[in-house]
């Protein structure tokens, strides 16, 4: 099932292209090949590029099937994978299991059960909004990993552009109902690459 309708909402135009690291034909070495090639390119006319590398906060505990986007993704499948994804997180319950203490489950109303392909996939359809289409510059998924690579004459103008961005990102997570966790955020300037040792000067 997260084989057809991964089909599906892909041919709909209702996926990322690239959500590397997560579903058949796309690795996490390809998304470490795309970025930096993507980086090369950029580089190649000597400006300066950074990169913002952003990790979403419990990202399957925050998808919720009755939302906006997944009606209106509804609206592109055959009614039994409707009837599956509606029927997916109900249901279910949860305990915390610690040294000594009983088995006490407790019904889970919110989220996706972490670990399933099922979940994995009906959370990349749900942040499919936070992707953003950069004409000069890349932006690539791998599970709750998003990164940011831009560039322009100088850093300071890459760290414009990466804020006017996260502003966007972080407007469309909260219509969405996630967010991004601080600590985990990182922003990369990257550098030109150089020789290990000193070119020979000399003729012989």
């Amino acid at each position: 099932m997260t084989v057809r309708l991964s089909v599906i909402v892909r041919a709909k135009g209702l996926l990322h292209p690239d959500p590397y690291g997560s579903l058949r034909g796309l690795s996490s070495s390809d998304a470490c090949l795309a970025l930096t090639q993507e980086i090369w390119t950029l580089q190649r006319p000597r400006p300066k590029v950074s990169a913002l590398f952003l990790m979403i906060q419990a990202g399957f505990d925050n998808v919720y099937v009755p939302t906006p986007w997944a009606r209106q993704t509804a609206s592109h499948v055959p009614s039994y994978i409707v009837n599956l994804v509606s029927s997916f997180p109900s249901e279910r319950t949860g305990a915390l299991v610690f040294h000594g203490s009983p088995n006490i489950r407790s019904t889970v109303s919110v989220g996706t059960p972490q670990g399933s392909l099922f979940s994995l996939l009906l959370f990349l359809i749900d942040i499919t909004p936070l992707h953003i289409l950069l004409p000069r510059g890349l932006m690539v998924s791998k599970f709750l990993d998003l990164s940011i690579t831009v560039a322009s004459p100088s850093h300071r103008g890459n760290i414009r552009h990466l804020q006017r961005l996260f502003s966007t990102i972080a407007t469309r997570s909260r219509n969405i109902g996630v967010s991004f966790s601080v600590p985990k955020t990182e922003l990369l300037h990257l550098r030109y690459p150089s020789p290990r040792t000193p070119p020979l000067n000399d003729p012989h």
